[in-house]
Order: C-alpha cells, then structure tokens, then sequence
C-alpha cells in the first residue's frame, strides 16, 4: 500500500517513508500499475506509484514546499499540453 501523510510524507507500507520537502526533482510516467513518481533526492531516487489522482496530489504539494504551489493537473495532466495519463 502506498499512501500520503499529512500532507508531507509519502510512505510505501514495509518499504520506506519519505519527506516530500527533500525532494530535489520529480520525475513520472504511465505504468502498468498506474503512475510511477520518481522521487529525485540527491543521488538516490525512489520509485512511488499511486493513481492520478495521488500523483496531482503530490505533485501539487511538492510545488507548495518549493515556494509556489501549481495546480499541476492546468499544465500537463490533461491539461493545456494535453499529456493523457490513461495511455
């Protein structure tokens, strides 16, 4: 089970648990299982899938702890770049 905590961390259950404000950089992309967010810190990554919804979600705040908070869904989760998710 993957899962957000109060609206900071991001855990996978039996695996890791990691605070969003030390991302560096957030990569994603269509998986089989859903949307995979890679989670960029340092020189490590760590590999999160969750569903759109969860992903908008994260991505959302992530962009709050770096100063300006985008709604991310306006520009690229089918929005005015028009990248579908559902591929």
């Amino acid at each position: 089970m993957s899962e957000l905590i109060d609206e900071r961390y991001v855990l996978k259950s039996g695996s890791y648990l990691a605070d969003l404000s030390n991302v560096d950089f957030i990569t994603w992309r269509q998986s089989d299982e859903g949307i995979m967010l890679k989670l960029h810190l340092g020189q490590k990554e760590i590999r999160f899938v969750c569903n759109k919804e969860l992903a908008e979600e994260i991505l959302g705040i992530w962009t709050k702890f770096r100063g300006h908070e985008i709604n991310i869904n306006e520009y690229e989760i089918g929005g005015i770049n028009g990248y579908n998710w559902e591929k």
